[in-house]
Order: structure tokens, then C-alpha cells, then sequence
């Protein structure tokens, strides 16, 4: 990592495993100049950390990381690695054995860079739908008043200036690097996304949050967590997180009780709603009077006793939940009401996330990431409140996910949309066919429909056809700028394309 680099640093072992593992006295004075858990990062003096995975263990790439310099291991036990096993693995470098490295590999990530997240506002930002736009207006909101960054999936970075991320939330390791640096570089506050998976992986173990979002919770990952109540629970564990010393919570979702119950006592609740839940009304964050216009949204926003009008320039009305549970965060964050509005007020849209693109004579085009049944819902019912004409709805659903979610994408587009045209996302090892089929299960007026497997030609297709007053919802990928077919990754941007399509039909 940079922030590695950048500091040069060189700690004691022992300092590292302290309250993990006891290690000997020889061992335990080893210096380490950096901390990975990739094989190709380690060079001289690294630790090297080796985790048990599905179809590797870290260890498979000992004699790699050897001839690379490393100076210690540690290891996690998994059937096949046994301690005895680890710990007589190498005569070259000392190699450690632990019962799991779930929670450690964060703590020691933590403790080599310093505890960069002690140092920051950290804000985590969890839930089904909503974590991008919220990470996105959060840090943009804070990044008016001093340097704030964001980490998630669009990328990490200051926004605008973002570099682009592999996963919604990184792993232990590199998050812990990747907050050094930018504390390193004067920032003083930062929105991360955080998904399921970070929470029962560890990748945000070591990591100390002030203030945890929850957005909503709707199904999907069902083919990793296996079921709503394993998948909710992963969520909750972010408001479980030691020091945490403030929860903004969507109580207009049926999952804020269960979520809200896991809190200790010291810490603050913010609740909030849109929809006139009384909690929030009486002791949180409220919208009323919520108006969507060509221009965007106008809502009244209430807060003990105060309200405050709030204008915005972004589409959707879910979009309100967004800036409330942002105007929750920095108010936890220590700003009031009206500096809160102040700030989201001037915030511009998420890149993909329902991204407004328009051309004389044609149908308005709106770019969205909806990936989810609920998402889907959500980006159709905003489009159809600014759609004069037909409301256009292009997706697909990715392959080697969670197949249950197909069906129920095709019946929430086929009630909503007045037309249809389904193509692949990124179907991976799976057919594109037959995912199409399995969408079209839950089409019902299968009349509405059109089925064009080439992602390309399936927007060219509708915006050929569509009218001038008509709204073209191109959902499932918004910001990604690659397709995945087979084992290929090949560049393919939504925007890009519907852009050349606006520039074919008009020259």
C-alpha cells in the first residue's frame, strides 16, 4: 500500500499479535515493515498473512512468499492445516498457527498502521439499497467544509477524484492501509460502504466506526448467506461494533426494530422516515410535504422541534431516504439541522446511480444500478413520476448470483414498465438464455417484451424506439464500465453507449 511506502515504518512483531498469540522471544522481536495477505505484495521484512479460503489455504503460496523476503507468518488452522502442520512448515521463517484470522487479520492491520480509523470520523453505511448514493452525498456534503473521502463501490477517494475499488468494501488489510493514507493525506473524515459480506469475512474488523447507517434491507446475496435472517443479521453486526457512538436507522423499513435492538445503551439513535413513522416524527429526522418537479425534489425536513425546507437537484423520490439518513450522519457528526440541509443541498448525483442523460428529440435516459427486485422498484417508480409518455425499462440479471432474485426482477419490471427489453448484465459462466428465461418467468405480458441478448444493441433498441416524451430506465449496472461474459471482463459502459446512440440517431 501507499500508505506503507509512505511511511516506512518498522514495528516489533509482538507489538502486532499482543492478546492474539504468545509468541517466543526470538520470534517475538522480529521487525515488520509491512503487513499483507496477498502473495504477490510481500517483499523483505513483510508478515505475511495466510488465510484458509474455499479452494486455498495462504499457505499454498509459502515457498513464494519466502523467496520473496518475508520475514514471519501467520497462519489460520483449517482441516487441512492443522497447528502442528503450520508451525512446521518452514525451517526458513517462523510461521504462527491461530484458531481463525476472521477478526485478527484487521486488528493487526490496525495496529501496524497506527489505528488510522481512531483518528478519522468514520461513518459505515450498510443495507441492501442506498449505501453508494449515501457514502457519495455524505462525503460530498463534508468535503464542502474540510477533506472527507469515501471508500465503496464506485471507487475510494475524495469524490470526483475517486480510484477504483475491486470490492464494495476491501479487505482487512488493505482498509487499513487505505485509511492510513488517507489520513496521511489531511483527510479528517470518511463514508464507507459496508457490505454483508465485509461484516462476515472481517474485513472491517480493527476498525473503529462513530456512526453506523442503516438503509434497508430487501433480498438479495440470498446464494452466500442462504437465507433473509443470516443475511440481516450480517448487517446488525455493524451496529454491534465497539465505540460506536451513533446509529442513523431507516424506520420506514420493516428491519430498523430488529437492527435498532442490538445497540448498547450509550449509543445515540437517530431514527428517520419519510413515510410519517412516529419514532422518527417525534425523536428523529422526518420528511413531509414532499414535492418531485422537473427540477427534483423539495421536501420539509424535521429534527426536535425544527424545520427546515430542503432543495435538491437529484431524481427520485427514494432519494429523500438518502439525504435523510446523510442529514442523520452529520448531525451525529456534530453539524445542526440547517448546516446539515446547507451542505446536501449542493451535492450532485452519483455517477450511475439514477444518472439523468438527455438529447433534443429524444427519449429522456436515466442510468441506474438497480440490481435488486426492490432496487428495480424503487428506480421505476421515480422514473415514472417524471415519465410524460412510456416508461422504458432495459435489464438483465447477472449470472453465478443468487437465480431466485430473477423472476421477481421480471415481475417487479413487468408491473411497473410499459415496455421491456431484456438482455444479459454480466452472465458470467452462465448462459445468457437462460437467465433471460428465468427473468421472463415472472413476466406476465410477455407481449411487452422484447429480448435482445447484446447488452449494446438492447439500448440502442429501445432508444430507436422510443418517443420523445418516453423514459428509458437502463438498470444493473449504472457506474460499471466493464461487461463479464465467460471468464472475459471487456470494457462496456452503459452511458457510453446510450451517448453514442444519442449521437448515431442525431447525425
Amino acid at each position: 500500500m501507499m500508505a506503507a511506502d509512505k511511511r516506512k515504518q518498522m514495528i516489533i512483531l509482538d507489538s502486532l499479535l499482543t492478546g492474539i498469540v504468545t509468541l517466543p522471544q526470538e520470534v517475538a522481536q522480529l521487525a515488520v515493515t509491512s503487513v499483507t495477505q496477498d502473495s504477490r505484495e510481500v517483499k523483505p521484512g513483510s508478515l505475511f498473512i495466510a488465510r484458509a479460503g474455499l479452494r486455498s489455504h495462504g499457505l499454498d503460496y509459502l515457498d513464494t512468499v519466502v523467496s520473496q523476503g518475508a520475514i514471519a507468518v501467520v497462519a489460520e488452522i483449517d482441516e487441512r492445516w492443522n497447528a502442528e502442520r503450520i508451525e512446521g512448515a518452514s525451517s526458513v521463517i517462523p510461521v504462527v498457527a491461530l484458531e481463525e484470522l476472521t477478526q485478527a487479520a484487521g486488528v493487526i492491520a490496525a495496529r501496524f498502521y497506527g489505528d488510522p480509523s481512531a483518528k478519522l470520523d468514520l461513518v459505515g453505511i450498510t443495507g441492501t439499497n442506498g449505501k453508494t448514493s449515501c457514502a457519495w452525498m455524505l462525503a460530498h456534503a463534508l468535503n464542502l467544509q474540510s477533506h472527507a473521502c469515501m471508500i465503496g463501490t464506485i471507487g475510494n477517494g475524495t469524490p470526483g477524484e475517486l480510484s477504483s475499488a475491486t470490492h464494495t468494501t476491501p479487505d482487512a488489510v488493505t482498509l487499513q492501509g487505505l485509511l492510513a493514507e488517507m489520513h496521511d493525506t489531511g483527510c479528517s473524515s470518511v463514508a464507507m460502504e459496508v457490505s454483508s459480506h465485509a461484516m462476515t469475512q472481517g474485513r472491517v474488523a480493527g476498525a473503529r466506526f462513530d456512526v453506523a447507517v442503516f438503509t434497508n434491507l430487501s433480498r438479495d446475496h440470498l446464494d452466500y448467506h442462504g437465507s433473509m435472517e443470516a443475511y440481516g443479521d450480517a448487517k446488525a453486526r455493524l451496529f454491534r461494533m465497539p465505540g460506536l457512538k451513533a446509529a442513523v436507522i431507516n424506520f420506514d423499513d420493516d428491519y430498523a426494530e430488529t437492527i435498532s435492538s442490538v445497540l448498547d445503551d450509550g449509543v445515540k439513535l437517530i431514527p428517520v422516515s419519510s413515510r410519517g413513522e412516529m419514532h422518527a416524527l417525534e425523536s428523529g429526522l422526518a420528511a413531509e410535504k414532499i414535492e418531485t418537479t422537473a427540477a427534483g425534489l423539495a421536501f420539509d425536513l424535521h429534527y426536535m422541534g425544527d424545520v427546515e425546507r430542503m432543495h435538491t437537484g437529484l431524481f427520485g423520490r427514494f432519494n429523500v431516504d438518502n439525504l435523510l439518513l446523510s442529514a442523520g450522519a452529520l448531525i451525529s457528526l456534530g453539524h445542526s439541522l440547517k448546516q446539515a440541509i446547507f451542505l446536501l443541498s449542493q451535492v450532485q448525483p452519483v455517477p450511475g446511480r439514477m444518472q439523468l442523460l438527455t438529447r433534443e428529440n429524444a427519449a429522456t435516459v436515466v442510468v441506474d444500478y438497480a440490481h435488486t427486485p426492490d432496487a428495480l422498484e424503487k428506480a421505476l417508480d421515480a422514473c415514472r413520476e417524471h415519465t410524460q409518455g412510456d416508461l422504458w425499462c432495459v435489464f438483465g440479471c447477472g449470472g453465478d448470483r443468487d437465480q431466485g432474485k430473477r423472476a421477481e426482477m421480471g415481475r417487479v419490471a413487468n408491473s411497473l414498465a410499459d415496455r421491456l427489453v431484456i438482455t444479459s448484465d454480466n452472465p458470467r459462466s452462465e448462459e445468457p438464455q437462460l437467465i433471460v428465461d428465468q427473468i421472463l418467468e415472472g413476466v406476465a405480458d410477455q407481449a411487452k417484451s422484447q429480448i435482445e441478448l447484446d447488452r449494446a444493441q438492447a439500448i440502442a433498441l429501445a432508444l430507436q424506439q422510443a418517443s420523445a416524451d418516453d423514459l428509458v430506465l437502463i438498470a444493473g449496472k449504472g457506474h460499471e464500465e466493464y461487461q463479464i461474459i465467460g471468464d472475459r471482463r471487456t470494457h462496456f459502459s452503459d452511458v457510453e453507449v446510450a451517448r453514442r446512440c444519442f449521437e448515431e440517431m442525431s447525425a
